[in-house]
């Protein structure tokens, strides 16, 4: 993916548990330079470590860090609604399916999420 503005910085890739393990490695294989973020106490692999998934996301959101979020939608939703007032201040916000065979660009459409979702669906063979 290269990058085009400082909105596109590298992603956060964010899993709670070993089950999506595989699935991370591949996105951070086509994502070179993107960051594993793992629940402490739950995945014992990652490049930073987070306690709280809400504040955690809350952060990374603020920060205009694009998220590929590694489990269920609706916790993401449940974290991020508080936060969500403009598309034109939103983050790409994308959820993969722990196995990888759906993305959905959550939030963040103009500031590259459907793009990064397509070229991540592509890579790994997800819809």
């Amino acid at each position: 993916m290269e990058i085009n503005s400082e909105r596109e910085l590298l992603p956060a890739i964010v899993v709670l548990g070993d089950s999506a393990k595989d699935t991370a490695r591949k996105v951070m294989q086509i994502l070179p330079g993107s960051e594993l973020h793992a629940l402490k106490g739950r995945v014992t692999w990652g490049d930073i470590e987070f306690n709280d998934l809400s504040k955690h996301l809350e952060t990374l959101f603020f920060e205009k860090k694009p998220i590929i979020a590694l489990f269920a939608t609706g916790i993401v939703i449940r974290c991020l609604a508080p936060f969500i007032s403009k598309k034109q201040n939103e983050s790409p916000v994308i959820v993969l399916s722990e196995e990888g065979t759906h993305v959905i660009p959550l939030l963040g459409g103009h500031y590259g999420a459907n793009r990064l979702a397509k070229l991540i669906a592509t890579k790994i063979g997800g819809i």
